[in-house]
């Protein structure tokens, strides 16, 4: 009887241990889910010289809106000289604006980490170099909500340096980057950002994570 009903017991726990395994599985996976890291905004790449803007004496952006909530972790843009082979000393400051008509309020702001810098074998306007693609970091990663305008702004910081276009658009900028004296350029700006997509996990499912690795771990400890 009693040898019963220790079989019994063990596969009563075994059972319930098998069961926390799939939950956490299960929670696990639904926590992934909600994140995926890629290409959050493609607003194209460039199309060669000609249609670039110069970006030491004005700050260039261009506006963008996410499908889907993501944290923006960097991007991919195009740069070329204008009047020659290009020029630059390897600085780039990023600004996140809220939307509108014309760039709002400062979300925020710091300075590009440039991962790496590649020639796009496409020839810039000044005829002489080619259109560089540049891929970067944002210094800080900026949470961007689903369906909210925002821009995009960056500044070289020195040289001759030039943003490429991609299509006519609505791309504008700022001499000398005040932010008071925002004028239409008329170009979209070649650019893309990565991140990680999706919401946040919904409460529950953080409870059922928290629970079933909390049972886990007792299990354990009684296993051993």
């Amino acid at each position: 009887m009693a040898r019963a009903l220790l079989v019994a017991t063990r596969n009563i726990f075994s059972g319930v241990v098998m069961i926390r395994k799939t939950l956490t599985a299960i929670a696990l996976a639904a926590v992934a889910a909600t994140s995926q890291a890629g290409v959050v905004y493609n607003n194209g790449s460039t199309i060669g010289g000609g249609v670039s803007n110069n970006m030491v004496a004005w700050l260039q952006a261009d506006n963008f809106t996410l499908t889907t909530a993501a944290t923006i972790t960097g991007g991919r843009l195009w740069i070329e000289g204008q009047g020659g082979a290009l020029n630059w000393n390897g600085a780039l400051q990023y600004w996140i604006f809220a939307g509108g008509a014309t760039p709002g309020a400062v979300l925020q702001t710091g300075s590009l980490t440039i991962d790496s810098v590649t020639d796009s074998g496409v020839l810039a306007q000044g005829g002489r170099d080619n259109i560089r693609q540049v891929d970067f970091d944002l210094d800080i990663n900026f949470s961007a909500l689903a369906n909210t305008q925002y821009y995009f702004g960056v500044r070289a910081g020195g040289g001759d340096v030039a943003w490429s276009g991609f299509t006519p658009g609505n791309g504008t900028e700022s001499f000398n980057a005040t932010l008071n004296n925002w004028f239409n350029n008329g170009r979209e700006r070649a650019f893309l950002l990565n991140g990680n997509a999706g919401t946040l996990p919904e409460p529950a499912t953080l409870a059922l994570v928290g629970l079933t690795l909390a049972g886990a771990a007792v299990a354990r400890r009684r296993k051993a």
